[in-house]
């Protein structure tokens, strides 16, 4: 409880790929007359006018910190009308923005839907395949910005969603490397939720937090299922990339912790789940919690 009440006193910087979520309930009663493969959803003017516009990829980090502490959120969005309505959702669930707008990028939209019961139907991504391409002007902007706050924040989260603020860009520099150099210059921790093809730029943070096929694939091996595998996979990706600590989550089998050589699986509470989107989320912004306030 005294390390709960100690959460309202900190306040937490995630840096990381934004995002517009919108969730809309519908109804599904025939098939499609037009194509018998697709579902015909029924979203009545009630469900349009409830439809929920919500921050999603990296932000979602932060919404899950708002509840206890107060988080600050650097990102880039589009100069287009989204981009632009971003910064009032953002206040609104709490958060603290510093939206960087680019006139060369767009805000990515990804839109859910789900019929009466709760059941997830269908997701709708508004984006280009290829991964933003984050100038170093804009790298620069945002380390700036940073380093003006930093004295006052209990730990940083970097969350990479691949959409471009983590690629390296076309000059082949990186915004995470010198985010974690600079994290290190004031002792804070610094927690990654990482794509396992960017893991080399997320070199010699605090800990990562991957789940067991990410691990499996940060290694280039099978996911790790025995307790034997998952030691070896937390001792291999410690030691190759300078870690801390590493967090490998298991689904229903709950989460396995490797830290200075001993590890440890906790169990989780199993409960039937139809949607387990930002279930990663969640995690990453409880461990940055937890090693903010000295856990």
């Amino acid at each position: 409880r005294e390390v709960l009440r100690g959460f309202k006193n900190l306040r937490i910087a995630v840096i990381g790929d934004t995002m517009l979520d919108i969730l809309v309930q519908g109804s599904i009663e025939r098939l499609n007359p037009e194509q018998k493969r697709a579902q015909l959803v029924r979203i009545s003017t009630n469900g349009l006018r409830n439809r929920k516009k919500t921050v999603g990829g990296g932000a979602n980090v932060a919404a899950n910190i708002v509840p206890f502490a107060n988080c600050d959120f650097y990102g880039v969005v589009g100069t287009d009308y989204i981009g632009k309505e971003m910064e009032s959702i953002f206040i609104k669930q709490g958060i603290n923005p510093f939206l960087f707008f680019d006139k060369n990028t767009y805000t990515i939209v990804k839109e859910r839907i789900f019929d009466d019961a709760g059941e997830y139907v269908i997701r709708l991504d508004y984006e280009e395949r290829a991964p933003l391409d984050l100038s170093d002007e804009f790298q620069e902007k945002i380390i700036e910005s940073l380093k003006e706050k930093i004295k006052g924040y209990d730990a940083i989260i970097l969350s990479d969603y691949k959409k471009g603020i983590f690629v390296c860009n076309s000059n082949g520099n990186n915004l995470a490397t010198k985010i974690i150099s600079l994290a290190k210059s004031f002792n804070l921790p610094v927690i990654c939720d990482v794509k396992p093809s960017n893991l080399n730029f997320f070199k010699g943070s605090t800990v990562i937090c991957p789940n067991k096929n990410e691990a499996g694939e940060m290694l280039f091996s099978d996911a790790p299922q025995l307790p034997e595998e998952l030691i070896e996979a937390g001792k291999k990706l410690k030691e190759r990339f300078l870690l801390n600590h590493v967090i490998i989550t298991r689904d229903a089998e709950g989460v396995f912790v490797y830290s200075g050589g001993k590890s440890k699986n906790l169990s989780a509470f199993a409960k039937e789940v139809s949607d387990p989107t930002g279930a990663g989320d969640s995690l990453t912004a409880g461990v940055a919690l937890g090693l903010a306030n000295g856990l």
